[in-house]
């Protein structure tokens, strides 16, 4: 997860990107994930839609002012859902019997094991994802841009709208406890065959206990910049409470072997 020093040494060279603006992607490390399953594409107006028919106390987002402007979002049912608090996300989540992602299932989901800048590669498109630097007015369907799918298929995880993890927001460095017992993870170093006994890698990392704020991840519509908010590694961060014209979701679901 997150940008090494010699990628983020490359990527300033190539952008000529303020150093201080990619610190929050840093330090890069190692991380092992259980196995699981992330929605395609982000959560649309029409599958919103049927969960709130399902559950009644539900209200459909409407426009409302955003980033201090009164915004016109196109609400049909093939666009992704925003106006939408953490909150609203998780309670879709529960109701779909899934989950919001952690950050690292989410980059991994974006970025694969391949540790390339975006979802489709090293190299910036502006063909590939859905930013303000191709002059966006808003979100586009969820089949658009399909050029720039990650490699395991998902859709839009550069652009189009930021997507709300369930993690607490902070600097790396809070997930420092990786495995529940050191004979856990002598069992798993012989399984994946690791030599080094002083790497001990960290599995499953969730956010920090502490904070206000909630991840998001993924760059939206509404960012001019979209070579930086559209890295695979981009972090945000926003309050869980607020709702924003360029903020969705996208759930994913535990990996269960019994129903392949």
């Amino acid at each position: 997860m997150g940008l090494s020093s010699s990628e983020a040494d490359e990527f300033r060279s190539r952008t000529g990107t303020d150093p201080s603006s990619l610190q929050i992607m840093r330090p890069q490390r190692t991380v092992f994930l259980d196995s699981f399953w992330i929605y395609r594409t982000p959560i649309t107006y029409g599958q919103y839609r049927k969960y709130c028919d399902a559950i009644r106390e539900c209200e459909m987002p409407r426009n409302v002012v955003s980033r201090g402007k009164q915004r016109d979002i196109v609400m049909d049912d093939s666009y992704p859902v925003v106006f939408v608090t953490w909150s609203d996300a998780k309670n879709y989540c529960r109701w779909a019997k899934a989950h919001l992602p952690t950050e690292a299932q989410w980059e991994k989901a974006a970025r694969g094991t391949t540790n390339k800048f975006y979802p489709w590669g090293d190299q910036w498109d502006n063909r590939k994802a859905n930013f303000r630097v191709k002059e966006a007015e808003g979100p586009v369907p969820v089949e658009a841009f399909a050029d720039g799918q990650s490699p395991y298929g998902a859709l839009q995880m550069s652009g189009n709208v930021k997507e709300w993890c369930c993690d607490k927001f902070a600097p790396y460095g809070y997930d420092r406890t990786p495995f529940r017992s050191i004979f856990e993870y002598w069992k798993f170093q012989r399984e994946k065959g690791i030599q080094d006994n002083a790497y001990v890698p960290i599995r499953n990392p969730r956010g920090p206990r502490s904070g206000s704020d909630r991840v998001v991840r993924g760059g939206g519509w509404g960012n001019a910049n979209g070579y930086w908010a559209g890295l695979a590694c981009y972090r945000g961060s926003w309050d869980p409470n607020n709702k924003s014209c360029d903020i969705g979701f996208r759930p994913v679901v535990r990996f269960e072997p019994d129903h392949v």
